[in-house]
């Protein structure tokens, strides 16, 4: 994955140049670690982008509105060449989410709401990201505006109130992380696996805890690897989700009582690390963050191949539009199953880009459960699946699986130039 600092990167004919949150215009062929030379020298040259004929846009940033843009004054050729060929604009993260005129359920960063439902009155669908962008082509009287985001569905759950853009799925992040498949030249080291589960984690959100207690509380937790950083109780996680986590004391008792136990397990042996030589260990109720230094996860092939399964969590859950990330990317590279933690109807995302999932071998109708609540539970039910078989079996397995995993690799090394737009 490749973080940049909030950049507005702007393209049309022979102009190129980024603008920064504090209106300062870039521009450095040097600066390898910029918006503006990755975009420039490996996503217009290696990804479908450098196709698209438009006049371009290109926000980084994932914290709300787009600052850079508000400061964009265009010139009047600009203007003209967009309403002539149209105007794309990319946003390289997920929508930053709110829904107007109802108490919004954050988690610990303001990134995006939590929807109890994908079931949702559709008029109160809001996006800062989307709000800035209509402003703007508004303002400059831009009529042919096309924005393209990782948000499967988009243009359903959104285009009720921004009817000016024509919104698309087409995934810029994702394109990009797939050119790094290039970089990888052999599988992952085939060992005999002594582990069942893997699960990374980096930025803190309750549903990523609440998974790291589940699993804290199976019989083969000791048998997994596991990057977790957060010492506490349920008290803290259930005020960071969109249902009283109390309730399952009543609704779902079996469950609570698998919480409780994950949570004495959990607190007992963190912080957990697969690459981190000491790695650091946060309250849960502190003030400051609870993320450690960031790694890249192509150090972690020996410990996927120690484990026969990933649970990959992403950044995402409790929102109507399917997105996944180089997460999910790593455990295909990995040439390992997958549980996918996420938006409802992600993995039918990941099978309309041409990827193969695991349905045939446990069960993956979560994916199409709405509530989001229930698609955890489920998720739940698929862990104590897995739990309950034998090493032996998931060695099988793997055998098995291993058509799949030469399949999803042959598409993911056509990913970044294989231009799939949904709309």
């Amino acid at each position: 994955m490749q973080t940049f600092s909030p950049a507005l990167y702007v393209n049309y004919f022979d102009k190129e140049f980024t603008i920064l949150e504090d209106g300062t215009y870039y521009k450095n062929d040097n600066d390898k670690q910029s918006l503006y030379y990755q975009v420039k020298y490996h996503w217009m040259k290696h990804t479908w982008l450098g196709s698209d004929q438009r006049p371009i846009l290109l926000w980084s940033g994932c914290s709300g509105v787009i600052k850079p843009l508000k400061l964009f004054q265009p010139e009047y050729d600009f203007i003209e060449t967009c309403n002539e060929y149209g105007l794309s604009v990319y946003l390289y993260e997920p929508l930053s989410t709110y829904r107007e005129g109802i108490a919004n359920r954050y988690m610990d960063h303001t990134n995006y709401d939590q929807y109890e439902s994908t079931e949702i009155n559709l008029i109160s669908a809001r996006s800062y990201e989307l709000d800035s962008i209509t402003e703007w082509t508004r303002k400059y009287n831009i009529k042919d505006v096309h924005v393209f985001s990782c948000e499967y569905d988009i243009k359903k759950f959104y285009s009720q109130y921004y009817y000016d853009l024509n919104l698309y799925c087409r995934d810029i992040f994702v394109a990009s992380d797939a050119i790094t498949f290039n970089k990888i030249k052999q599988k992952y080291p085939t060992k005999k696996i002594h582990k069942k589960f893997w699960c990374g984690n980096w930025r803190y959100n309750a549903v990523r805890h609440l998974i790291m207690l589940y699993l804290a509380s199976t019989k083969s937790f000791y048998q997994g690897n596991y990057s977790w950083y957060v010492y506490g109780g349920r008290g803290y996680v259930s005020g960071k989700l969109w249902f009283d986590l109390a309730v399952w004391e009543v609704t779902e008792p079996e469950l609570a009582r698998r919480i409780e136990i994950g949570e004495g397990v959990l607190n007992d042996v963190v912080p957990l690390s697969m690459d981190i030589q000491q790695p650091p260990m946060y309250d849960i109720a502190a003030p400051y963050g609870k993320n450690p230094p960031p790694v890249t996860s192509f150090s972690l092939s020996y410990q996927y191949a120690e484990c026969f399964v990933a649970i990959v969590n992403e950044s995402r859950f409790a929102q109507p539009t399917a997105n996944f990330s180089e997460k999910i990317l790593n455990a295909i590279r990995a040439y390992r199953p997958f549980i996918l933690v996420a938006p409802p109807k992600t993995l039918l995302y990941l099978k309309s880009l041409g990827f193969k999932t695991f349905g045939e071998f446990w069960d993956e109708t979560y994916d199409d459960e709405l509530n989001h609540e229930q698609r955890l539970i489920k998720i739940f039910k698929v862990i104590d699946t897995i739990d309950s078989w034998s090493l032996a079996w998931c060695r099988e397995f793997l055998i098995k699986m291993q058509p799949i995993f030469e399949h999803n690799i042959e598409v993911l090394s056509r990913l970044s130039k294989e231009a799939i737009i949904f709309d």
